[in-house]
């Protein structure tokens, strides 16, 4: 009899088991047709410790799934630790993510992955921050190509999140630059921030001023095409002085988009630092040697080093000019310097590819 009935009929009948894994678990074991029936398929994949939304649909079943008690075990017995949101541009449905799943449902997730989010146009409801402030399990959110109407609502949504300590920014647009004061706001413990730019184009004001924020940041992952020249780069470091490893790399072997403005050779090189860092951890990736020239040279006049444990160099043309500024770091560094990884390339060969930093 099964072998007579269209797809469309199987499929409906199966539907009304939607919420209840185990039948159709025995249901999958009485034919072939039934096991490879859309719902099965879709029900009986294990989620892992990723949930994906990718539009409306996907959305539609994880809220049902997770509010039906039947159901909701086959989710929490996989220890969903992250959600991952691709928003709809003509079909936007990030902003009522938290209002259809609720933090109960996902007690140890600790991700949550925001891609392609446009609020300039239309802003989340203030109940949007509301219930994401629930999710005082989540440590980690990462922003990807995410547009806003300005500053001040990144900065929401970053403070909406109680226990947020690593922040993740990869392709912020802020339509406004102008940036309110919230000192009156409760600033979370943020400790790591992973800063990449728009392309090869540097941020402004805006995105950087969110980011200076959070001043009691203690890993700093960036690349220098984020800042328009060195001077705003070097502003931006020295906000955070409990920083203790910094990861600078770039994209390009040219230093695209950031010129080497009040570069001054000799004892007269001069970098102000209103407080030396304590930096334990300086790692430069796929840099000039010009560049690392001048952004050791900083370190050192600074005494940022002093504490220095691990220092890794990887230039992306030929060391043989970094020599006398590699020297004077160690000497500054003391006894504390105990890793140097210097990455030398042979001239005329191609430099190896490498992962992007994270």
């Amino acid at each position: 009899m099964w072998r007579t009935l269209p797809d469309e009929l199987v499929h409906y009948i199966l539907e009304y088991l939607w919420d209840d894994i185990w039948s159709l678990f025995n249901c999958s074991l009485v034919c072939r047709r039934f096991y490879q029936s859309p719902i099965c398929a879709r029900r009986l994949r294990k989620p892992g410790n990723a949930v994906h939304i990718r539009g409306h649909e996907d959305l539609d079943f994880v809220a049902r799934a997770m509010a039906s008690k039947r159901s909701r075990r086959f989710f929490e017995q996989d220890d969903i630790t992250a959600v991952i949101v691709e928003d709809v541009p003509h079909r936007p449905l990030a902003h009522v993510v938290p209002l259809r799943i609720a933090a109960a449902h996902v007690p140890r997730m600790t991700n949550l992955h925001l891609r392609r989010i446009n609020w300039a146009r239309h802003r989340p409801h203030a109940v949007f921050f509301l219930r994401l402030a629930h999710f005082d399990s989540v440590t980690l959110l990462e922003l990807i190509d995410c547009r806003f109407s300005s500053p001040d609502d990144l900065h929401r949504l970053t403070t909406a999140l109680p226990s947020l300590t690593t922040l993740r920014l990869s392709g912020i647009l802020c339509d406004s630059i102008s940036f309110r004061d919230h000192s009156s706001y409760k600033q979370q413990s943020i400790r790591e921030l992973y800063l990449r730019p728009v392309g090869n184009k540097a941020y402004d004001d805006s995105v950087l001023a969110v980011c200076r924020r959070y001043a009691s940041l203690n890993v700093l992952v960036t690349e220098i095409e984020c800042f328009r020249a060195f001077r705003p780069l070097q502003h931006f470091i020295e906000g955070f002085p409990d920083l203790a490893a910094l990861t600078l790399s770039s994209k390009g072997d040219c230093d695209i988009g950031m010129t080497l403005d009040d570069y001054v050779e000799g004892p007269s090189l001069s970098y102000r630092t209103a407080l030396p860092l304590a930096l334990v951890s300086l790692c430069l990736y796929e840099l000039s040697s010009e560049r690392m020239h001048q952004i050791l040279a900083w370190m050192a006049s600074s005494r940022s080093v002093c504490a220095l444990e691990y220092l890794r160099i990887d230039p992306a043309t030929e060391a043989g000019t970094l020599g006398g500024a590699i020297e004077r770091i160690v000497e500054m560094s003391g006894d504390t310097l105990n890793t140097i990884r210097l990455c030398i390339h042979e001239p005329g060969k191609s430099l190896p590819s490498r992962q992007p930093i994270r």
